[in-house]
């Protein structure tokens, strides 16, 4: 069990150091800082925007000036031996 404790170590050291080596690096390049945080802002830029769009869409100062018409010309269909099925007329369906 000790001889794989010791392997994990050692695995877990090396990700360790490689970290820290590409974080050395990356410090050293304005460029690079900069790439980074923009792929790690543009996307909080994105959801902050679309969540604050969203928020609440149905409060009466989102929706007060919102026209709305509604028009239904179902006229049903007929089945295979069977009658016309309206849809229309109720939120039922209905047979004649």
């Amino acid at each position: 069990m000790s001889n794989a404790m010791n392997k994990l170590k050692d695995k877990t050291s090396n990700v360790r150091s490689v970290i820290r080596s590409d974080i050395k690096r990356l410090s050293r390049s304005v460029v690079a800082i900069v790439c980074v945080f923009g792929l790690a802002l543009i996307p909080c830029l994105y959801a902050w925007f679309n969540i604050i769009s969203n928020w609440d869409p149905y409060t009466p100062d989102s929706t007060q000036n919102l026209k709305i018409a509604v028009s239904s010309e179902d006229e049903g269909t007929t089945f295979i031996s069977t009658s016309a099925i309206l849809l229309s007329k109720s939120s039922r369906a209905t047979t004649r």
